[in-house]
């Protein structure tokens, strides 16, 4: 289409590496990017293609949050949370805990707004938590999946753009992407990676 780059037209977008130095931890080195064809020569990039299967999320399934993980949560990412909440909510941890655990298990119901993310070699979900208003994604939460006790267990809380890209690597096109996960590029631009951990 005229007008639009070439990533949005539904051509296909290589990576493409050298093998690195068995003495360093990363296996590869990026050479470039082609939108297109192969950028090497006999090689069918269809070959290398990934596909995603993503799994669903059951809202009959608990969310479970394992109370070793309690500090992680409420106090690692404190600044995180005053930004959202404020001073008062996030010095009291009873009303702290109460706020986030009532709009997970809202959203648990109506899971309409979970998506899933690939993160550290495997799925998972982000559940947009609404904890100002109704209508605005202040938060996520990273749901890592028990199949063994079918349930999901809360891990973190991230700002939505610290999520973006792990949710937005596993879908063909910004349509099958849930509205809330939608961040103007100021937004993504801005965001801040210098935390340590999750």
């Amino acid at each position: 289409m005229e007008g639009k780059p070439d990533w949005l037209s539904g051509f296909p977008v290589q990576i493409y590496c050298n093998r690195n130095d068995d003495k360093y931890r990363q296996k590869w080195n990026f050479v470039g990017v082609k939108i297109g064809e192969s950028p090497i020569p006999g090689v069918d990039a269809a070959d290398y293609s990934v596909c995603y299967d993503a799994p669903q999320f059951n809202p009959k399934w608990d969310i479970y949050i394992d109370p070793r993980n309690f500090r992680h949560i409420l106090e690692d990412n404190r600044d995180r949370l005053r930004a959202v909440l404020g001073e008062d909510v996030t010095k009291n941890p009873h009303r702290l805990f109460r706020t986030i655990y009532g709009e997970v298990m809202l959203e648990r119901k109506e899971a309409a707004g979970v998506i899933p993310q690939w993160y550290m070699g495997g799925y998972n979900f982000l559940m947009p938590l609404s904890l100002t208003q109704p209508d605005s994604v202040d938060l996520t939460a990273a749901l890592t999946i028990d199949d063994t006790m079918e349930r999901y267990q809360l891990r973190t809380l991230l700002l939505p753009q610290y999520a973006y890209a792990n949710a937005r690597a596993i879908v063909k096109s910004k349509a099958q992407f849930a509205a809330w996960a939608m961040l103007d590029e100021s937004t993504l631009n801005s965001a801040c990676y210098e935390e340590d951990g999750e």
